[in-house]
């Protein structure tokens, strides 16, 4: 399957409604356009009828934020060539990357340079198999473009050799060369969560991506709520689930205060008709029965 030309306009050509049926809105260096193509069932896609695309490329998934490659990843492992994953010069990245950060990374995202710099977050996984990263052969000297910024300036599709993801403590220059950069689609985590954190404070004035190292975020395991409402409704939905306890909590009250009383008026019945069952066997004998406070 031969797709047209990639754009060189740095325009998004998908636009906000996205793609129509049958195509998917494809990355690169110079924007972004629609063009057919049906997502395989699952990610990675490998084997041998997995290059659905000639040349391979980048695309969007709907689904679960993230930017996933066309062609194969069999052979994507140690020192195979690569190119780090396309920027286009819009805002559609900077767009997809915030996503990213809500969703994909959760509540445990932190203060990290994908914070500082959106360019990084996904951009070193480039075309590799999983647990491994794009590294670049030449050094990375990227304009700085952080999330005040409507547009993600940074060079795109870097050659370079794959390598295995990194351990906490390593040098870095995004997330993605960490091990575990991403939760699972199901939005669970597995204890696995590290990030690319600064090496020192960022300075006031900085127009270059600084190295970081590799930081254990301790996650443990369980996974983040992948609802991604506006706040109104999340704040909505708060009040609504607070309110719906409190009305459960209120019901459980009264509840037990009736099941309470119940278990009052029982005892006392049975009291009464043990003591009036008493009186009467004394009467049946012969014995008179006297009113309290009456004398005869």
């Amino acid at each position: 399957m031969a797709f047209n030309s990639p754009p060189t306009d740095g325009a998004d050509h998908c636009g906000s409604n996205g793609c129509p049926n049958g195509q998917n809105c494809f990355v690169y260096s110079g924007g972004t356009i629609c063009q057919p193509f049906t997502p395989p069932p699952s990610y990675p896609a490998t084997g041998a009828n997995a290059t659905v695309v000639s040349p391979p490329s980048w695309y969007l998934a709907g689904s679960y934020p993230s930017i996933r490659y066309t062609g194969s990843l069999e052979n994507q492992t140690l020192n195979a060539a690569c190119t780090t994953i396309p920027v286009p010069a819009n805002s559609l990245y900077y767009q997809l990357i915030e996503f990213i950060v809500k969703i994909d990374m959760g509540g445990l995202f932190t203060n990290q340079l994908d914070e500082q710099f959106s360019s990084t977050l996904v951009q070193y996984r480039g075309n590799c198999a999983e647990n491994f990263f794009c590294m670049p052969k030449g050094p990375v000297n990227t304009t700085a473009s952080n999330f005040q910024s409507s547009v993600a300036n940074v060079a795109g599709e870097l050659p370079g050799t794959c390598q295995p993801v990194r351990a906490p403590g390593s040098a870095c220059l995004g997330s993605t060369m960490c091990a575990g950069w991403h939760l699972h689609p199901d939005g669970t985590y597995n204890n696995d969560q590290y990030r690319c954190g600064p090496s020192s404070p960022l300075p006031a004035n900085y127009s270059t991506s600084p190295a970081g190292f590799c930081q254990d975020m301790h996650a443990g395991q369980g996974n983040i709520n992948t609802n991604y409402g506006s706040g109104v409704q999340r704040t909505a939905r708060t009040y609504l689930l607070s309110t719906l306890l409190l009305f459960c909590l209120i019901f459980l009250y009264l509840w037990y205060r009736r099941m309470k009383m119940r278990q009052r008026q029982q005892a006392m019945r049975a009291e009464y008709d043990g003591a009036f069952d008493n009186t009467l066997a004394y009467a049946s004998r012969g014995g008179v029965i006297r009113q309290p406070g009456k004398r005869h």
